[in-house]
């Protein structure tokens, strides 16, 4: 028992001691880290406490060392009192005290030197112009006097909510150095930032997918997220709109905008309310939530509302909920939700780093933690943007599929409609030429028997006009079968054909013709060749029929651009001839203008009549 007293008696002064002791700074290297624990603070919850009163004995008492190394007490709106003693090896070299956070309105500080004169420097995002800080650099840096020893009152002001101020002292070049070396890396940060976004604003203008519309949206909120929230990190520019930054209610107010940006981007790529139909309405409530941080932003006072917690409770679990959603839809076998959930578990693990580090939860100074947000941002806009291009490419793949299956599947109903069509046009085919040609065959059979030498004259001529009408209504229904059925022109082909139906109509010994076919006419289409058929076929019984000839020829003429189907007789001309007004020129007429040909019949000079139609070819005959 006296032992212990004993050890507690020798301990006790000794902890005084090394308290009241100045903290010796030996900054060869270049900086010299400050142990918070070798720092005495003071809270000022009240905001109330000014220089004259940490001088007096009432207040000067209660300053009390600080329980942690790096001087983070989390979320605070208080005002906060650090008192330190220092003792500078080097007075000659300039030292600069660097407050390694940079949220605060008002760092003032006050440095006692050994003969009791007092130097005041203040620096703060609530300063304007040149007093704003004294370095151009992320934190803050205040330049030391040229005492060897000195003992330092910092008055730190966070209207952000978060009192968090490790102490590093450096000299001035090595300050400037290690300033120069940030500032480049967060002009990096800011510079990939805007080279993704051009480059989704430059692909969105050739493409016009939304989900690169939608993700230049989300970058440019959060871009102006970041400026609003850390506008520091560009002190050159002044009077500037990022320069409202220094208002802390607009870090809760912006944040909103690239949250909701967020959740609809990614409900559009990743189609989340066709797998989970509450999530439009986790949307509208997240929007209602962001709301009503806002409102608390803005009717609080900024010393009684952390808005840096605020901010925390409006992203972070939003953050969460994503990393649940994607990773939910990856499992489903929603490929490209791979890079989606791993962004959202990048940005929502960088934040809550991050926060846990000014929370006082982790001690740790190192990069990763201290930017874990932004770092975490860029590996999600990486990810992003490998997810939107892979997104894109499975969209055309899903689109080159279904226009080969709508091709596929006009292919089929056109072949169905061909199909339909032949064998509707066959049916009728064999239906004129059994049923009814058979019938007609059969009346002109029974008119056959007939004793012609019973009938009077008038009957005679009534049996004689009676038994051509009946011939050529069988003629022409024969026809009329045979161009129904065009199918056949696929098999035997219109030279074919042709001869075969003047080695027909020369057995009539009534006129003569002879034939001349190109043989390009097979190669054109079946029911070209079956219209080509019909005219021939009706100039033919024409010229039986009208003309009066002995000899008579049928010509077929195809070339690149047209096909010329003529039909010449030596009969006794046009002008002898009854006008050309029967139902079958005109017939032919009428064709021939559908299809976008001529039809020209005239007499001869020689004497006989010319019956000439020409029709446009659409494309070369293979």
């Amino acid at each position: 028992m006296k032992l212990r007293y004993s050890l507690l008696l020798v301990w006790l002064p000794g902890v005084l001691l090394a308290q009241s002791l100045p903290i010796r700074i030996d900054a060869t290297g270049g900086s010299a880290s400050i142990d918070g624990r070798q720092v005495e603070v003071l809270a000022d919850p009240e905001h109330r406490i000014g220089w004259a009163d940490v001088r007096r004995d009432v207040y000067s008492a209660r300053f009390k060392p600080s329980p942690v190394a790096n001087l983070n007490f989390g979320f605070s709106t208080a005002d906060y009192w650090a008192r330190l003693s220092l003792r500078v090896n080097d007075p000659n070299t300039p030292h600069v005290l660097d407050i390694g956070f940079t949220n605060y309105t008002l760092i003032e500080l006050y440095s006692v030197d050994s003969a009791g004169r007092v130097n005041i420097s203040r620096v703060g995002d609530g300063l304007k112009g040149p007093n704003r800080r004294e370095f151009p650099f992320y934190t803050f840096g205040i330049r030391l006097p040229s005492d060897q020893y000195q003992t330092l009152y910092l008055h730190l002001v966070s209207h952000y909510g978060q009192q968090y101020f490790p102490l590093t002292v450096w000299t001035e070049k090595a300050y400037v150095e290690a300033g120069s070396s940030m500032s480049l890396l967060w002009g990096g940060f800011y510079g990939i930032l805007l080279i993704v976004l051009c480059y989704h604003a430059f692909i969105y203008a050739f493409t016009r997918e939304r989900s690169y519309l939608l993700l230049c949206g989300y970058l440019v909120a959060y871009i102006a997220y970041e400026c609003c929230r850390s506008y520091n990190r560009l002190p050159d520019i002044e009077n500037s709109i990022l320069t409202s930054g220094v208002d802390p209610q607009a870090v809760v107010t912006i944040f909103p905008v690239p949250i909701i940006l967020f959740m609809l981007f990614y409900d559009y790529s990743l189609r989340i309310t066709q797998y989970f139909k509450w999530f439009r309405w986790l949307i509208v409530a997240t929007a209602g939530w962001c709301l009503c941080c806002v409102t608390l932003a803005h009717i609080y006072p900024v010393t009684q509302l952390s808005i840096n917690r605020l901010a925390a409770w409006e992203g972070i679990p939003v953050g969460l909920i994503m990393i649940a959603v994607s990773t939910a839809l990856w499992i489903k076998g929603v490929r490209i939700a791979r890079f989606y959930a791993l962004a959202s578990m990048a940005t929502a693990g960088g934040a809550i780093l991050m926060m846990m580090q000014r929370a006082g939860f982790i001690g740790s100074e190192t990069l990763l933690v201290k930017f874990g947000f932004n770092i975490g941002s860029l590996l999600e806009f990486i990810l992003l943007t490998l997810g939107v291009a892979d997104r894109f490419r499975e969209e055309r793949k899903r689109q080159r599929a279904d226009e080969l299956e709508r091709v596929r599947q006009e292919t089929q109903r056109e072949a169905e409609h061909q199909l339909a069509i032949k064998q509707e046009r066959e049916r009728m085919s064999i239906e004129l030429h059994n049923d009814i040609g058979n019938s007609l065959m059969s009346a002109r059979l029974m008119l056959n028997r007939l004793d012609t030498h019973m009938l009077s004259p008038t009957e005679q001529t009534v049996y004689q006009q009676l038994t051509v009408t009946m011939a050529d209504t069988y003629d022409r229904l024969r026809d009329i079968a045979h161009g129904l059925n065009a199918q056949k022109f696929v098999r035997i082909g219109l030279v074919a054909e042709l001869h075969k139906l003047i080695n027909v109509l020369n057995t009539t010994d009534r006129v003569q013709f002879d034939l001349l076919v190109s043989r390009e006419a097979d190669h054109l289409p079946p029911a070209l060749q079956a219209t080509l058929y019909s005219f021939a076929t009706e100039l033919t019984q024409n010229v039986l029929r009208h003309a009066e000839a002995e000899h008579a020829h049928l010509r077929v003429a195809v070339d690149k651009t047209s096909i010329r189907l003529s039909v010449r007789d030596d009969g006794k001309g046009l002008s002898e001839m009854s006008a050309p007004t029967g139902q079958g020129i005109r017939s032919v007429q009428q064709q021939a203008g559908m299809l976008g040909g001529s039809f020209v019949l005239k007499p001869l000079a020689t004497g006989g009549t010319s019956a000439v139609i020409v029709l446009p070819l659409a494309g070369p005959v293979r």
